[in-house]
């Protein structure tokens, strides 16, 4: 019987490829469970103004068999806890020629990615999910927008996964998170605990 494990998502998509993403599953104790990337899978879009362009975007039946493969939902245990990093909120552009509104691809991307993702975690977690913006959680662990810097943490607190790659930022990141949601939830225990002492 498993106890509570903890699911950390980096939605993924950069300025250069909406491709991209990554997640870690830690247990009750911060030791990881399994890694990997968030499958993508591509679909076509047709407008009249283009030719027919492929579209990256998160392909939720093998993100959802992957989860439960890493997980093994076959043998039941404990709850499951999610934690996904949110987009940031990015002001609207506005074209003063053309008078119209609107978004760059990345901002799309990422914000299809984050929508697809947390729909598959609300269905895995119920309502165990802690959405977190990229300055809160970076902040309980040092580390800034470079990369560099989650990479470097990520190696330190967990030395039993392969992160020597640079292009392994996204799992570093998601491992982060992970263990960013265990501890909001073990300081919920606590003062619960606390709470409960003082009656």
């Amino acid at each position: 019987m498993r106890g509570d494990l903890f699911i950390g998502v980096d939605p993924g998509a950069s300025r250069t490829s909406a491709r991209g993403g990554g997640f870690a599953v830690i247990d009750e104790r911060g030791r990881a469970i399994g890694t990997g990337l968030v499958p993508v899978t591509d679909y076509v879009v047709t407008t009249k103004a283009s030719k027919p362009k492929p579209k990256p975007e998160v392909d939720a039946r093998a993100f959802y068999d992957v989860l439960c493969s890493t997980i093994d939902l076959r043998f039941p245990g404990g709850n499951l806890y999610a934690t996904i990093e949110e987009p940031p909120v990015t002001p609207i552009k506005f074209d003063d020629k053309d008078k119209k509104a609107w978004r760059t691809p990345f901002d799309m991307a990422l914000k299809a990615h984050y929508g697809a993702i947390k729909a598959l975690l609300r269905l895995l977690c119920h309502d165990r999910i802690i959405t977190a913006y990229p300055q809160t959680w970076k902040a309980a662990f040092g580390v800034t927008a470079d990369k560099q810097t989650s990479l470097d943490v990520a190696r330190e607190m967990f030395p039993e996964v392969d992160l020597s790659l640079k292009k392994h930022h996204n799992i570093a990141e998601a491992l982060l998170l992970a263990e960013y949601g265990r501890q909001v939830e073990l300081g919920r225990r606590t003062m619960a605990a606390i709470e409960e002492a003082r009656r």
